[in-house]
């Protein structure tokens, strides 16, 4: 029984080791864009060399502590998306857009979200990646002032 135990436990190995087998890399996409790194200023917080849970950790504390953080050149990957304030309406107020960088902790149940703004003059959609596009983002952080409300983005 302890022999046929053996031989099972070794095919099993066997098999579990073929299955690492070193196929080639999957091709990208299509329509998946080459990246160009063109921003080279040296970055004081760099988002993009932490893993998921230190990345979403950081943020968190950009945005309770930004006293921390003021001034400093920031670098993060996430997620594009559109902000629009709320009209007296109720409705979204087109003339009133924020845009942002999402990142998601490891396990992806939570965001944290970091407002930018790019330097010079662009329109939405033209200028902008569509929502939910995977974009780098560095620029010098910020707060500022919405009537007594504190908000933070990067800038430039």
């Amino acid at each position: 029984m302890k022999k046929l135990l053996c031989l099972l436990f070794a095919l099993l190995m066997l098999l579990n080791m073929a299955a690492c087998g070193g196929g080639d890399a999957p091709a990208p996409e299509e329509n998946e864009a080459e990246t160009v790194e063109t921003d080279t200023r040296p970055v004081d917080v760099d988002l993009t060399l932490l893993n998921g849970n230190l990345v979403y950790s950081e943020v968190f504390h950009m945005m309770t502590e930004p006293e921390d953080y003021e001034g400093k050149t920031v670098k993060m990957v996430g997620l594009f998306d559109v902000m629009y304030a709320i009209a007296e309406n109720g409705e979204p107020d087109p003339e009133n857009v924020s845009f942002a960088c999402f990142i998601a902790d490891a396990a992806a149940c939570c965001q944290q979200g970091m407002e930018f703004v790019l330097a010079g003059e662009h329109s939405y959609p033209d200028d902008y990646p569509s929502k939910k596009a995977v974009i780098t983002v560095i620029g010098e952080f910020e707060t500022y002032y919405v009537g007594e409300d504190r908000y933070c983005r990067l800038t430039n």
